[in-house]
């Protein structure tokens, strides 16, 4: 499977196919999406002699576009059992994962938005470079950094570790609510009121 996309966010995909090789989801297209005709199709196959040609996925056309221009494509390695996953990283770091022959985003992404992303990673100014692949891990790294996530689990809610340290900022500032600070003697800056004649 092939896999481009666009400064504006599309992405489009494309599967290498045999002449006899067909699959259900293109039956759904017709001949009239190709662009090459048949007789350009056939001398390319006797110039090369193969009959294998990259045939356009109808499903790349459901996928959502991308909030941002990507940087990274990268397939995950093909398991027997599972579909194609598409990862998307784009300049702004929102990373998706996609089905492209379902045309739609994977479960793990729809449970992990960007918002979920620990702040190292939504913080960091790099572009990422690259994906590596270690099963479901996916390690992404650029000149200055190196991230690992994994897609077989959920990111934690950074909200629900923000609001931990929130709460126990806030049960010391109440605690101290009901003391007033003690002014000791003239004051002096912006704002204070001052005698005639004291500069």
């Amino acid at each position: 499977m092939l896999a481009v996309a666009d400064l504006a966010g599309y992405i489009d995909t494309w599967v290498l196919r045999s002449d006899g090789e067909t699959d259900e989801d293109d039956d759904a297209s017709s001949d009239s999406d190709f662009s090459e005709s048949e007789a350009d199709v056939e001398e390319a196959d006797d110039a090369t002699g193969s009959k294998e040609r990259w045939q356009h996925t109808p499903a790349s056309t459901l996928l959502p576009k991308l909030p941002a221009p990507p940087v990274v494509l990268s397939f995950a390695p093909e398991a027997s059992d599972a579909p194609y996953t598409l990862l998307a990283v784009t300049n702004v770091w929102h990373i998706l994962a996609f089905n492209p022959l379902e045309g739609g985003l994977t479960p793990w992404s729809r449970r992990n938005p960007s918002a979920r992303l620990p702040n190292t990673i939504r913080d960091t100014r790099d572009l990422a470079k690259g994906i590596l692949w270690q099963g479901p891990r996916a390690w992404i790294y650029g000149v200055s950094f190196l991230f690992m996530l994994d897609l077989s689990q959920d990111l934690s809610d950074p909200s629900a570790a923000s609001a931990a340290l929130t709460t126990d900022s806030n049960a010391s500032a109440l605690a101290k609510a009901g003391q007033k600070r003690k002014r000791k003697g003239a004051e002096s800056g912006a704002g204070n009121r001052m005698a005639i004649g004291s500069l």
